[in-house]
């Protein structure tokens, strides 16, 4: 099997990735595929999430209350994603994204339906947007956080080939503070090695970090009709 690399990320390119081609046999399993039952394109799902945190190597860790999402599936793999995250802060200090209240930070991500390794497990990659920044503040004091790179979340349900108008995903990290437990994604032919998420704190040298938090629930909105997710 041959390897290549290329670098890159941003908003709407897929930019600096580890990536490897899969040979005939591997590609047809290698791929899944969100199928609305009515075939209509975009699809949209809305929903929530519990309390998130986003840890560091280093031991930093943001923190929200609660979140929400609404995603629109503008493909069989793609699609775009808003996360607002509210009552979002470092320790004691409050973190906002520009144009939103205080504790709120809004982030829109681009979003890739597949499988992850180890496993071929259903999942979702999702991209963070190139220059993506939002300010923690305590009084006079602020500190400016950045994060970059992707981030891989499990499909919790439906199970492939099962009618559903409800979506869950989970984001989990690993016993070591800063690491996603999954950071290989398959699309189609391909796998995405080495998708890490990465923050830096008041300039700093960016670290590995890792989102983690309960199941999020998106439902389908009313007149969208259910969808099934199925392996071509």
């Amino acid at each position: 099997m041959k390897c290549r690399k290329i670098s890159g990320l941003c908003f709407a390119v897929l930019g600096v990735m580890a990536v490897f081609a899969f040979g005939t046999a591997g590609s047809a399993s290698a791929e899944i595929l969100f199928l609305p039952n009515s075939h209509r394109f975009p699809y949209h799902l809305v929903g929530v999430g519990g309390q998130t945190r986003l840890l560091t190597t280093g031991n930093t860790f943001v923190e929200s209350k609660k979140v929400d999402i609404l995603l629109l599936v503008l493909s069989q793999t793609l699609f775009d994603a808003h996360f607002r995250f509210l009552e979002t802060g470092v320790g004691s200090s409050t973190c906002t994204s520009p144009g939103e209240s205080a504790g709120t930070v809004l982030i829109r991500l681009l979003g890739h339906f597949g499988l992850a390794d180890p496993g071929f497990v259903p999942a979702v990659l999702l991209l963070v947007p190139a220059g993506f920044r939002f300010t923690c503040s305590l009084g006079p004091i602020s500190q400016e956080v950045l994060v970059r790179g992707g981030i891989i979340g499990r499909i919790a349900s439906p199970a492939v080939n099962e009618d559903s108008e409800l979506l869950k995903l989970l984001f989990n990290e690993t016993a070591t503070h800063g690491h996603q437990d999954l950071t290989t994604f398959l699309l189609g032919g391909q796998a995405l090695t080495n998708q890490i998420e990465e923050t830096s704190i008041s300039e700093g040298a960016f670290e590995q970090s890792a989102q983690s938090g309960p199941l999020i629930l998106l439902h389908a909105l009313p007149g969208e009709g259910p969808f099934l997710l199925i392996l071509p």
